[in-house]
């Protein structure tokens, strides 16, 4: 495991105990049976899901997952998190929720992931922890069968290059492969960490995005851009209506993107 990975898997196991506790994450309301998706994700995938098999690629500590779950998928959620992935085993198991949860690393080798699937699905800042996209996409391809589809709403890779609390360029948008490291005191859902841990994160364009995924095959079926948040988890965001935030002076920059794709038959 080199170091940047190494550091990110010490800061993802802080942030699962934290997030586990985290009201952000609404696990009262996931408890009393809500669901924790999305209508991006929910529009993407569509209906006709029961009985369907499913891989959810970095899962964190499963609350998506399992939502699919109820919906009658039979899912296999994977995160490189030990802690998320015992959080995710143990929540499954006292709600009665048959999910599957693999602590490994995308793309490792040899792999505990041995099925294929009806479709794999990643969601919201996912792509930014990985270094190399062409590994990430040979397991999104390997991982479906024949037929099966691969869905990912992710928030857009232009905001990535901001400095979201002054609105200037600080980042590259076309990312050189270098990692960024920074330290991170406070997580996305704002609340404080117990101690500072070292971050690391890539940039990737859309066409670092997509061109991985073509290659290895996959056929474009839906690309789509948004100009809202279901996350009230930037600065300066305002809610529209129930479920969308937007930018406060109306800005209609993107600030999602979702992807269906297909593996041929």
């Amino acid at each position: 495991m080199n170091s940047p990975i190494k550091s990110n898997k010490i800061l993802w196991d802080s942030l699962a105990e934290l997030h586990f506790e985290d009201p952000w994450y609404k696990l009262e309301a996931f408890l009393s049976g809500q669901s924790s998706l999305k209508s991006p994700e929910v529009s993407l995938l569509g209906s006709d899901l029961a009985g369907k098999s499913l891989l959810h690629l970095q899962c964190h500590f499963g609350l998506d997952s399992m939502s699919l779950a109820r919906l009658g998928l039979e899912v296999t959620g994977l995160d490189f998190s030990e802690k998320a992935i015992t959080k995710a085993r143990e929540l499954a198991q006292a709600l009665g929720i048959d999910c599957t949860f693999i602590c490994e690393e995308i793309g490792a080798n040899p792999s505990q992931v041995q099925d294929t699937y009806d479709l794999v699905f990643t969601s919201y800042g996912v792509l930014d922890w990985l270094p190399d996209l062409n590994i990430w996409a040979s397991q999104v391809h390997r991982s479906l069968r024949p037929g099966g589809r691969f869905i990912m709403i992710e928030f857009h890779p232009l905001l990535n290059a901001f400095d979201l609390e002054n609105g200037k360029w600080q980042y590259p948008y076309f990312g050189d492969g270098e990692a960024i490291a920074e330290e991170m005191s406070t997580s996305y859902t704002g609340r404080e960490m117990n101690a500072p841990r070292q971050m690391h994160s890539w940039s990737h364009s859309i066409a670092d995005i997509l061109q991985p995924l073509l290659q290895t095959g996959l056929a474009l079926r839906n690309f789509k851009e948004y100009d809202y948040s279901p996350y009230d988890c930037f600065p300066n965001l305002v809610s529209e209506q129930a479920g969308r935030f937007v930018w406060k002076e109306n800005i209609k920059l993107p600030m999602l993107i979702g992807l269906e794709m297909q593996r041929p038959r």
